[in-house]
């Protein structure tokens, strides 16, 4: 569980003389790890904490192609875009983001080559941060660069799916993202798995927002389809 993990990387830290060090790589990591998790449970201080004093210990000291030092980049990255607060302008936030973000991107792309999933992952996260400095066509093409990267390394890469989704905020405009990845996920999952079920509600009220009488009969069928789901999920 989160909370064991917690426990975990908490007593692993307080082996160190300092609980806050990083002195090496092996407790460089364990912050990082237990960085992610607290972000991942909504401790945003004190992941924000975490990663600043890696950041601060030591951590220039490594070499560029260590590989965890791009995953390390990444994460703060995300941690301060979502910084709230903190008496720091919104502006200044996504830009030192964005540019601990394009560190993590041209390590990766040194240690891995540019046809990489986890460069797709960075990439997608720059376009992110652009849409939200609302700078919407650089966005589009760094969250498309992405796509298509994942598109030609495994193009049925649950990632792949998860892009789509991200991309699909309007029923109407972006039905056939979620029908992508629909069909991504049905080769990845149990056919009565409820993130199909989900899909197919999702396909449905998008075809409900156009209207027309073909489109209401297609939201039939994926309602339908969503209801056999549910019912072998969790009964009538």
């Amino acid at each position: 569980s989160h909370q064991q993990a917690l426990r975990n990387y908490y007593r692993a830290l307080m082996l160190k003389s300092d609980p806050f060090g990083c002195y090496d790589t092996a407790s460089i990591c364990t912050a990082n790890n237990l960085g992610v998790l607290e972000y991942s449970k909504g401790l945003m201080n004190e992941a924000l904490e975490r990663f600043e004093v890696i950041l601060s210990n030591k951590i220039q000291d490594f070499p560029e192609n260590w590989f965890n030092l791009a995953n390390i980049y990444n994460n703060f990255a995300i941690c301060y875009a979502d910084r709230k607060g903190f008496g720091v302008e919104p502006h200044k936030r996504l830009d030192l983001a964005l540019l601990y973000l394009e560190k993590a991107l041209n390590m990766k792309k040194m240690i891995t080559g540019e046809n990489h999933i986890d460069v797709a992952i960075i990439t997608y996260n720059i376009g992110i941060l652009f849409e939200q400095q609302n700078i919407l066509e650089e966005s589009k093409a760094f969250k498309t660069k992405a796509i298509k990267l994942v598109e030609g390394i495994q193009p049925n890469h649950p990632l792949l799916a998860e892009f789509y989704m991200k991309m699909s905020k309007d029923y109407k405009t972006n039905k056939a993202n979620y029908k992508k990845a629909l069909t991504i996920y049905h080769k990845n999952y149990p056919k009565c798995h409820p993130i199909l079920m989900d899909y197919h509600q999702r396909i449905a009220f998008s075809c409900l927002s156009e209207g027309t009488a073909e489109e209401m009969q297609i939201a039939i069928t994926h309602f339908s389809e969503a209801l056999k789901i549910s019912r072998v999920l969790y009964g009538e």
